[in-house]
């Protein structure tokens, strides 16, 4: 059986499906850090770099998202250009996966800057699914030097006969200084708008219950609370967004 790899991002990134590839950007927000993670190792790349994930066999086309659901959004209402490493804390080229999966939804309130209602629950992370990875998955740059040395061989069963590979990319808080999980949601997802206008214009909240349709555990006004990542990290509970130029199917 062929190798396959799972790639997660959990934060707020913006991911942009083209023809042959998908770019994921990363904002900056002061007190949060991203990790490289695998079941061996947990490594904190450089800020204001591009980072090329190789190794897995990029699909001709992404099946539609399945899962939580994914805010996609047509990229013809972009108003200025795609953003460089420079206004990111990094960026991610990766081939097309097979699948993209939703994860971790949570109600947010949206108002688009031509006042349409968005409201409802988007996934606060992604899963993408490559099902043929011949080449043990690489990063490059290798900044740091750690990055050259990561083990993505996944040492669950459940994904069948190995090697099979699963890297995670996580962006969260790491000073927990906010009143709230929401504030500091609310801040990274203003810097991560800011660099697509006119999304710069949109109001999101999250703390707006969703409708009745939803889950009373979802809908309730109470914040969920942060998941615990290593020492003094929490989950941050913005939402993504994707768009795509062609690279998922209709």
């Amino acid at each position: 059986m062929a190798s396959s790899l799972i790639l997660d991002f959990n934060g707020p990134a913006v991911f942009y499906f083209s023809a042959d590839q998908v770019q994921g950007f990363i904002p900056i927000c002061d007190g949060h850090t991203c990790n490289v993670l695998t079941d061996s190792n947990d490594v904190s790349p450089d800020q204001d770099n591009t980072f090329t994930l190789s190794g897995p066999t990029g699909a001709r086309q992404t099946q539609p998202p399945m899962g939580k659901k994914i805010l996609i959004l047509d990229p013809k209402i972009l108003t200025g250009p795609l953003p460089g490493q420079q206004k990111c804390y990094c960026i991610f080229q990766l081939p097309l996966p097979d699948n993209i999966l939703g994860l971790r939804a949570q109600c947010v309130g949206i108002t688009t800057d031509k006042g349409q209602d968005l409201t409802d629950n988007y996934a606060r992370g992604v899963r993408f699914y490559y099902s043929a990875c011949p080449n043990v998955p690489t990063i490059t740059p290798a900044n740091p030097p750690e990055l050259s040395n990561i083990d993505p061989t996944s040492v669950q069963p459940s994904l069948g006969p190995g090697p099979n590979y699963k890297i995670e990319i996580r962006y969260h808080d790491t000073n927990q200084q906010e009143p709230s999980p929401h504030a500091d949601a609310k801040k990274c997802s203003k810097n991560m708008r800011d660099l697509f206008p006119p999304l710069d214009r949109w109001t999101v909240d999250f703390s707006t219950p969703c409708p009745q349709k939803v889950s009373r555990r979802l809908a309730g006004a109470r914040p969920a609370r942060a998941t615990l990542v290593g020492p003094g990290g929490v989950d941050c509970l913005a939402n993504g967004f994707v768009f795509n130029a062609g690279g998922i199917a209709p």
